[in-house]
Parts: structure tokens; sequence; C-alpha cells
């Protein structure tokens, strides 16, 4: 991992507390979220296969070769959802 990604990965993860942080202040579970997310995914035509991997739900051990694909899967459905998302957020 190249150096100058350190601070920028530090910065990805005080935001993310505070994130958290304001979500469970304002009285919602982050777990609410995550199962929001979840059924987003699927409401939007994400196999649930892709959901779960996304979600960290993947059921035993997940060989490479599966994981890879699964990781391609995931980067092609968010590119179709995410602006979905963004209207939303």
């Amino acid at each position: 991992m190249p150096k100058e990604l350190i601070p920028e990965l530090h910065k990805f993860y005080i935001y993310v507390d505070i994130i958290t942080h304001q979500i469970s202040k304002s009285g919602l579970n982050p777990k609410y979220l995550s199962k929001w997310f979840y059924n987003f995914l699927i409401y939007n035509n994400v196999t649930e296969g892709v959901a779960d991997f996304v979600e960290s739900i993947a059921s035993g051990s997940v060989g490479s070769l599966l994981y890879l694909s699964k990781a391609k899967q995931s980067d092609y459905w968010y590119e179709q959802i995410v602006d979905k998302l963004n209207v939303i957020i």
C-alpha cells in the first residue's frame, strides 16, 4: 500500500466513526441501515449472492475464484445503482 494512502484511509475511518455515531444518536441503529441497503440492492435487481457478498453475509468459506467473481459482479452492480442511491441520499 502506498504511504500516501494512509492519511486518506485515516480520514475515511474518522468520517465513518462520525457518521455511525450520528446515526446511533438519531435513534437509528446502524444494523437497520445495513438491512435497508441489502433490501435496496435486491429491489434494484442485484442478485442475492452479490448482495450477500456486499453485505459480507457469504456462507461458509469463499474460494478465491468465487471471491474474484463476486467482487467483479459487485463492481458492475454498484455502477448500475449508484445514481439511484445518490438520489435517495
